[in-house]
């Protein structure tokens, strides 16, 4: 018998039944639409991960490249290892989507010691172009003339203050020592805890969640030796062995780089963290995923049990069928057919409802679903082979009844 009209009848058999065909389909619904949800939202949330420790949209991979000096007495401070024409020819590698010299304070905050009359701390210092003043406590905010003419003015937190001088009053026009520069305290502002969290933007922290606050130029005029060149972060186009590309820089530094007789230039490869980060999403991703799926086992348990009901109800149909010349392997395939196109409409049903559960719930998130061809080809694949798995017996069943004991 032909597969069409085979099909044909399997979606008639099903709409003759619609209600019991909807109740059986409920659980492979379900089933789907909770491993849809918990998949797309895993790689979602991957994906995000994934881009906030690159900060590249396109998924290039970051490679930071570093300079160790031969002698341990070389003045750092006094070098630039990474040229304008190391930069220039790095970038014309193939593989490099492009290179940029890495600040170490470019999220607006670097670390000194904090002395005043007091108290003497290690501390956390934002530096801005400008401060709000309605989050000033005492005295005056920081405007942009004082960071256009280099002024030795700060903010420090309350706590600090009250520490320092007996209260934020006190300390106004104070001395405070950061590292080695002095600067006049002019306001305090309310201190912010900063608590341990995965970033999802590439926002700066808050000025405010540091101990003190000082002009962003005043910080590069009287902090020299902080802002020399000694990381280099080379952005390997995605399509490319980041190991690779990264070897060829590497091996061009050291014959050419500008510093290398001097040292040598070494490389981390940011590469391998994600990836490890990615196998653990992955893992915890499927996980959760199987134990979802568990339902599917007995959603498979429904459509067997609802298969041999309808073998059941169906002798005489099969029967008839036999005496007009169908054979046993046309009504096996007839049964099969229908079990694994109820399974089919329902996991199609439940990959939607799956795709929309987890659009919603994204809304709440701070990142997007991610659907790829996996997710798709698993909530089809996996309700074919259920539908194939638990309707096998039940269509054998009806391709082993004897014509003549089903007529007499």
């Amino acid at each position: 018998m032909n597969t069409g009209v085979l099909l044909t009848e399997a979606l008639s058999s099903l709409r003759k039944n619609a209600r019991r065909s909807i109740l059986t389909m409920l659980g492979i619904i379900i089933g789907i639409a909770a491993v849809i949800t918990i998949i797309s939202l895993g790689k979602g949330f991957q994906r995000q991960a994934v881009q906030s420790l690159t900060n590249n949209k396109t998924g290039a991979v970051p490679i930071q490249f570093y300079f160790t000096p031969t002698s341990p007495t070389l003045d750092m401070s006094k070098l630039s290892p990474f040229s304008e024409g190391d930069f220039s020819a790095i970038e014309k590698i193939k593989g490099v989507e492009k290179a940029e010299f890495k600040k170490p304070n470019d999220d607006g905050q670097f670390y000194q010691n904090i002395e005043g009359r007091n108290a003497n701390k290690e501390g956390v210092i934002s530096r801005v172009e400008e401060f709000d003043q309605s989050q000033v406590v005492e005295g005056r905010s920081l405007t942009n003339t004082d960071n256009e003419a280099y002024r030795r003015v700060a903010l420090i937190s309350t706590e600090l203050a009250e520490k320092m001088y007996g209260s934020s009053s006190n300390s106004l026009n104070h001395a405070v020592a950061i590292g080695d520069v002095q600067f006049t305290i002019v306001g305090t502002f309310r201190h912010k805890d900063q608590s341990i969290s995965i970033s999802f933007s590439d926002k700066k922290p808050d000025a405010n969640t540091g101990d003190a606050i000082i002009p962003d130029r005043s910080y590069f005029r009287y902090y020299p030796q902080d802002n020399n060149r000694l990381n280099l972060t080379v952005y390997v186009k995605k399509s490319y062995d980041s190991k690779t590309v990264a070897d060829d820089v590497q091996t061009y530094l050291n014959a050419q780089g500008s510093c290398r007789q001097l040292g040598k230039y070494e490389y981390f490869d940011m590469s391998e963290v994600m990836n490890e980060i990615g196998k653990t999403l992955d893992m915890a991703t499927y996980f959760v995923s199987a134990v979802a799926g568990i339902s599917l086992l007995i959603a498979g348990v429904g459509v067997m049990n609802m298969m041999y009901i309808s073998v059941s109800e169906r002798t005489k149909e099969i029967g008839i069928r036999r005496a007009l010349g169908a054979t046993a392997s046309d009504i096996q395939k007839q049964f099969l057919i229908e079990g694994i196109v109820l399974t089919f409409i329902g996991g199609v049903i439940g990959y939607i409802l799956g795709v929309l559960c987890a659009y919603l719930i994204s809304l709440a998130l701070p990142f997007n679903i991610y659907l790829d061809f996996f997710s798709i080809s698993l909530a089809i694949g996996v309700s074919v082979l259920i539908g194939i798995a638990f309707s096998v017996f039940p269509a054998k069943s009806a391709a082993a009844k004897n014509v003549i004991d089903i007529l007499r």
